[in-house]
């Protein structure tokens, strides 16, 4: 924060801010940069549009404070050893941190979401990443009845789908739910679209019918849709996002 008022100037020099000269004035201003949970939105701004509650008024989110049985944080692997059984155990509106390395799952889908608010950070460390792996055998997020979740530094790798109907989103499949991917990947995804007869294919890294869906600093890239049949339409009129 920096403030300046009435001539008296007290500076905060931290990172370089230098948004005004040292030289009398009377203004005040500041400038917001706390992110307590990582998810790449600053606090006060969450606050003041309602995503994060501040119920003590102290400009500090709520879930960040919370601790004991209460705690908002789950921690992978220390907490949870799955980012599933992380996201099971968080309270709703809680954060999910996981740690570098690489996180793969079972069934049809490594992490499902439904009806929950939640954000999901990685490793901000780019030599040891966070990488969530389908292993060419699942997808790797679903998120459903109006979720609000946002991902924050994961790669979002080698999901995989097969249908023999319409379908999409073997990386991210979000339906009727808010999404936000922050500073992430969603790479090498996959789609085999098997049978007989035309259906609609969509989105092999992400597919969001009726959804809010926001993405920043974000790469996708390589992911690909495969038919046995109509593969010249599925190439030209389908979302290969």
């Amino acid at each position: 924060v920096l403030f300046r008022s009435f001539g008296e100037a007290i500076g905060y020099e931290e990172d370089g801010w230098h948004d005004l000269g040292w030289f009398d004035i009377d203004a005040a201003m500041f400038e917001w940069s706390a992110d307590c949970n990582e998810d790449g939105i600053v606090d006060y701004g969450q606050i003041l549009d309602g995503s994060c509650r501040d119920d003590d008024g102290n400009g500090v989110p709520d879930l960040c404070q919370m601790t004991g049985d209460d705690d908002a944080i789950i921690e992978v692997p220390s907490d949870a050893s799955t980012i599933q059984e992380a996201v099971d155990l968080a309270p709703d509106g809680g954060v999910v941190r996981v740690a570098g390395g690489r996180f793969t799952g079972d069934g049809a889908t490594v992490v499902s979401i439904v009806g929950r608010s939640i954000t999901i950070v990685g490793s901000d460390n780019a030599k040891n990443p966070t990488i969530v792996d389908g292993q060419d055998s699942r997808r790797v997020f679903s998120i459903e009845a109006e979720s609000a979740v946002t991902i924050v530094r994961i790669s979002i790798e080698n999901g995989f789908l097969s249908t023999a109907g319409s379908g999409g989103g073997a990386g991210i499949w979000c339906s009727q739910s808010a999404l936000d991917i922050i500073d992430s990947n969603i790479r090498f995804c996959s789609i085999d679209r098997v049978g007989s007869g035309y259906h609609d294919v969509w989105g092999a890294g992400i597919f969001a019918p009726s959804s809010s869906l926001t993405i920043e600093g974000t790469t996708i890239s390589d992911n690909t849709i495969r038919s046995e049949e109509h593969t010249s339409e599925l190439q030209s009129r389908q979302y290969l996002v």
